[in-house]
């Protein structure tokens, strides 16, 4: 298993996942309403209204339900989605998604090892054509 990033890459990596793109992985549709976008809440039954009730403020990165008051960013939503899971294994499901969000996105990932002439490494990465170094 993969180990749990440090706070600050795991910063990086919720900052690095759209909110709209991860919900709607999840199975959600998505409506547009001005600044923010309405959905139905999976996580509690409607009691026979079909009114969304999960707000998503994707600029903020944050979600709440107005009916059953959950709420928080991306990672929260798949730990209550998974609730079987442990937070490294959460964690480890954002960033699966994310790699595989990246490989839609640019195609894959070519990896070249350059060897310099102090004997050191470097890593050379290639995603659709452009290399990253």
């Amino acid at each position: 298993m993969t180990p749990s990033p440090d706070p600050t890459e795991l910063e990086d990596l919720k900052a690095s996942v759209p909110l709209l793109d991860l919900l709607a992985s999840q199975g959600l549709v998505i409506d547009n309403r001005g600044k923010s976008y309405k959905t139905r809440c999976p996580f509690h039954k409607s009691l026979g209204t079909e009114k969304p009730s999960l707000l998503i403020w994707s600029k903020m990165g944050r979600w709440s339900c107005k009916t059953c008051g959950r709420g928080g960013d991306g990672l929260h939503f798949l730990k209550l989605q998974h609730p079987w899971k442990t937070h490294d294994q959460v964690v480890a499901l954002l960033q699966q998604w994310r790699e595989e969000e990246d490989r839609r996105m640019f195609g894959p990932s070519l990896v070249i090892v350059e060897t310099l002439t102090d004997g050191s490494q470097r890593e050379l990465v290639s995603r659709g054509g452009l290399a990253v170094l």
